[in-house]
């Protein structure tokens, strides 16, 4: 239901921080999420034609792992100071581009995209990736706890709820 171009590709994607997030968070092994999400999805919200459905799983969910474990191989301890917001931003920048090329060579194969608007495609796919990522990860992580199992000099206890309360106001 969110904004969408001819080629019928959503310009901002907040399942895709959302899952990102989550993975970060809780381990490699939640990924198996993304693929049933993704289902679910498409089955009852957004259809798409059948020979796209496994390359749209494929994309959320490969892409997903790769970049969840690109940022945990770098820092076991996600914390949310400027360092670790340069290394989520370079997960998801490894997300974007995996998840827009998978993505969109499914659209060719399904023929929803022709191949002279690939390049197009794959710009607006990674871009609202990003965009989902972005503005919804840090949020998610403030809120599920940074991937922390154990607290961070960067964090206090003092402000936690006025923090959480406009970062939702941002979003």
């Amino acid at each position: 239901f969110y904004l969408r171009t001819p080629a019928d590709i959503t310009l901002f994607w907040p399942a895709a921080g959302i899952g990102y997030a989550a993975t970060l968070r809780y381990g490699l092994r939640y990924v198996v999420a993304i693929p049933i999400a993704t289902a679910l999805l498409h089955l009852l919200v957004v259809p798409v034609p059948t020979a796209f459905l496994q390359f749209s799983i494929a994309s959320n969910t490969v892409a997903t792992l790769l970049g969840a474990w690109y940022v945990r191989r770098h820092a076991p301890f996600v914390r949310l100071r400027t360092a670790d917001g340069f290394l989520l931003l370079r997960g998801s920048l490894l997300v974007s581009a995996t998840s827009a090329v998978v993505g969109v060579l499914g659209m060719v194969h399904a023929g929803m995209v022709a191949w002279g608007d690939t390049a197009g495609a794959m710009l607006q796919w990674a871009l609202g990736d990003l965009l989902g990522m972005a503005t919804v990860s840090p949020l998610m992580l403030f809120l599920l706890g940074g991937g922390l199992t154990r607290p961070s000099p960067y964090r206090s206890t003092v402000g936690h709820r006025e923090i959480a309360l406009w970062a939702v106001l941002l979003v």
